[in-house]
């Protein structure tokens, strides 16, 4: 009377709905944005740090002088020491707020500070946007996928499913544009 056990089905994915910013989208979170807030956005959405390794950078990880943050293993989300660029743009941002030490994010919940951010800014809030937008865009400027998979710390398989969004190089170059 025992049918047997069900011959195994292919798992069906489900996909993820990658959603990004635009160029005045960011330009508008970025005009309401107050000081740390700043800092936040910029860094997350112009280097593709994840929101919870930002909260555990340091300003002694950021490097000036050669244009990239250092994201220690104690940091990364995959343990994996990496070295995110720092575009002219970021570095222009960052220049006001910068510090010689100390802990560069002081909120334990960025999802509240960006909901209302998001909210004075009149834009809707798009979870992990930031940093999807670094890497749609990124990958639309250099057109190196395994570069962008080591400087945003993901593989490159994960951009190709995921990141290839129909995003133009112009207005990838509009992002990495937005400065102060």
């Amino acid at each position: 009377d025992h049918q047997g056990v069900p011959r195994p089905t292919k798992r069906s994915r489900l996909k993820l709905a990658i959603k990004v910013f635009t160029p005045e989208e960011m330009s508008k979170l970025l005009a309401v944005a107050k000081d740390d807030q700043l800092v936040a956005i910029a860094v997350m959405g112009f280097a593709g740090i994840r929101a919870e390794e930002f909260k555990r950078l340091q300003w002694e990880h950021f490097d000036f002088s050669e244009k990239h943050i250092i994201v220690p293993d104690t940091v990364a989300k995959c343990e994996e020491r990496r070295i995110a660029p720092m575009c002219d743009n970021l570095c222009s941002w960052l220049r006001p707020y910068r510090k010689a030490a100390g802990p560069v994010c002081p909120y334990s919940n960025l999802a509240i500070v960006f909901a209302h951010l998001a909210k004075r800014a009149g834009v809707q809030w798009k979870r992990n946007g930031l940093r999807h937008s670094f890497i749609t865009y990124r990958t639309a400027l250099i057109k190196n996928v395994p570069q962008v998979a080591f400087e945003a710390g993901n593989s490159p398989q994960m951009i190709y499913r995921h990141y290839l969004k129909a995003v133009t190089e112009s207005l990838a170059k509009q992002w990495f544009g937005i400065s102060p």
